[in-house]
């Protein structure tokens, strides 16, 4: 697939058109959709587990798992990004994130969220 095709699937996206939708209009399978939006920092799934744990400045984050066709990813959501996106995060939503994955020593692999993206149903 050329750069040029990548970058029209990440601004539909970023434009909140549904993996299935932009599937449809680019003609390219969702696994593929998936693959190039992952690379770009997105990450898609089933949400599991939500925690909130309140720090000791008393701001609150979040611990999550997210689950999708390929396992399961740890979600953190650090003070600012859980307050602008707490009320959309909810265990069985399937949803859309950006951010990145980091890795540390003791905790493995996480996903550090930066921004909610949306709902994985919801069709523009």
């Amino acid at each position: 697939m050329d750069k040029k095709t990548e970058e029209s699937i990440k601004t539909l996206f970023r434009q909140g058109w549904s993996k299935e939708k932009i599937s449809r209009a680019c003609k390219i399978d969702e696994i593929s959709i998936e693959t190039i939006l992952k690379d770009a920092g997105y990450i898609m799934g089933i949400v599991n587990n939500v925690k909130t744990i309140t720090t000791k400045t008393g701001d609150a984050l979040a611990l999550a798992t997210l689950e999708n066709n390929k396992g399961v990813t740890s979600l953190v959501f650090f003070p600012r990004v859980w307050e602008k996106c707490q009320s959309h995060i909810e265990a069985g939503r399937e949803i859309t994130l950006r951010g990145k994955m980091e890795y540390s020593n003791d905790k493995g692999h996480s996903f550090v969220v930066e921004e909610w993206m949306g709902a994985l149903t919801e069709d523009i």
